[in-house]
């Protein structure tokens, strides 16, 4: 298994708003927690070597059906990637030659 990274880039252009990624490349040192879960203001923050991203409603008092979309849509994509790297793990399993 290869070791995990993260990086930030910010790029800015003189009268343009601010740009920022944030890229967290993920192993067994990342962390992943679910907050707020059993009431109060639900979220996800994912870590690695002290870069976070935190994701949750914009409203913890006001939660809308938007905002539940918008939640189910992040866990299907986020399904759909666990997916395509069970597949490649998989793959890799199988032929000899990727190791």
């Amino acid at each position: 298994m290869s070791e995990g990274y993260s990086y930030t880039t910010l790029t800015g252009r003189r009268g343009e708003p601010l740009r920022v990624w944030v890229s967290l490349y993920l192993d067994g040192r990342a962390q992943m927690k679910a907050y707020g879960t059993g009431g109060g203001g639900p979220h996800l923050t994912v870590s690695l070597d002290g870069v976070s991203a935190t994701f949750g409603p914009p409203d913890y008092g006001a939660v809308t059906a938007q905002d539940a979309q918008i939640a189910r849509q992040f866990a299907d994509t986020a399904a759909e990637y666990a997916a395509a790297v069970e597949q490649l793990a998989t793959a890799g399993e199988e032929d000899p030659a990727a190791a």
